[in-house]
């Protein structure tokens, strides 16, 4: 059966998703294929109340209008589809299209958590058939969860996994609204627009629980132009570290990126009830050991390297190399035997 491009009519959830708005570089990417591919296959549609609507095919439906017209006829095929399958059909289709927007598969899953949340009845159902021990993980939440989410779509794990929804979900509901519109898949790390925010950066902020906190730390970070895996780890020493050490960070007294070192400072200050270096910066110590290397040919004060990490470390070795001289050399050799003994114990 064919029919004119005019008389179908959008699947009736399709508002819910980006308010029914359609996406001009799909609508552009389908179009500029067609001379050289046709159409291809039959459009599935429902008849309700005498009306064709579309299960989905909305971009390539729009497409045909815009390169044929609307009297253009196509085939179509008829399904007696209920409201879960008219949904699902439509938010299947678009996940596995969308592989590159992450705006629209936050919409997709949106809308099928509205669902969910609306239909009380479907998400009981959906966690009476799990495990007892499934079903004690979400007794006390009200909401869909990720996993109700991805077993009520019937997803593959492989690409679709609960874990993967409760990143998209958690990025939605802990991030900055301003941090969130900016957010966008990065391809081979390179931004079309500097502004964009990175899945994984994004992800890495919604950790930090205050919003405008987020924006002043993404910031910092971006300074760094450190890859998102580096950045996680500075994001979990600043949740760690105490308050005083996060204002400092925020107003740039500290660098972020010695933010180990201070926490580590002022736990070894702690420990050991010291005032001595408590209002010393990275760099200020670093400075006091050079200085003394180079009056005395030694460290001073040895104990003080068996409390750094590796990336201590490291920040000293780079520091004194950069001014090398006959007195660093014998303990250039040492520092360096005690950052290799770090990296093993890191790889142990």
């Amino acid at each position: 059966m064919k029919i004119a491009l005019k008389e179908l009519k959008p699947n009736p959830f399709k508002r819910m998703i980006n308010k029914g708005k359609l996406n001009e570089i799909q609508i552009e990417e389908i179009s500029g294929n067609l001379d050289e591919l046709g159409f291809m296959g039959a459009i599935p549609v429902v008849k309700i109340k005498n009306n064709y609507h579309l299960v989905n095919s909305h971009h390539r439906i729009e497409a045909l209008k815009r390169k044929f017209g609307k009297n253009y006829e196509v085939p179509i095929t008829i399904h007696n589809y209920n409201e879960d399958q008219l949904i699902r059909g439509m938010v299947i289709e678009n996940l596995a299209q969308r592989g590159s927007d992450f705006k629209e598969e936050l919409e997709n899953i949106r809308t099928v958590e509205e669902y969910l949340n609306s239909n009380n009845d479907k998400l009981t159902s959906l966690r009476d058939s799990r495990s007892h021990m499934e079903k004690l993980k979400n007794e006390f939440k009200n909401g869909a969860t990720a996993m109700d989410i991805q077993q009520w779509l019937k997803l593959s794990e492989k690409k679709w996994s609960h874990d993967t929804i409760r990143e998209i979900m958690n990025i939605y509901n802990k991030l900055s609204p301003d941090l969130l519109s900016k957010v966008n898949y990065v391809r081979g790390g390179q931004r079309d627009d500097p502004s964009h925010l990175s899945v994984e950066d994004a992800r890495n902020l919604s950790r930090i629980e205050n919003k405008e906190e987020q924006k002043k730390i993404r910031v910092i970070l971006e300074d760094t132009g450190l890859d998102h895996k580096k950045k996680s780890r500075l994001i979990t020493s600043y949740k760690s570290a105490d308050e005083e050490t996060k204002k400092k960070v925020i107003n740039k007294q500290i660098d972020i990126r010695d933010i180990e070192y201070e926490i580590n400072k002022l736990g070894y200050i702690k420990e050991r009830n010291l005032d001595v270096i408590q209002k010393q910066s990275p760099n200020e110590w670093i400075i006091e050991i050079s200085d003394s290397i180079k009056k005395t040919g030694e460290l001073l004060d040895p104990i003080k390297l068996d409390w750094c990490k590796k990336t201590q470390l490291e920040l000293l070795y780079r520091y004194i190399k950069v001014d090398f001289d006959e007195h660093y050399k014998p303990f250039l050799k040492k520092l360096l035997e005690k950052i290799q003994e770090e990296e093993v114990k890191r790889l142990k």
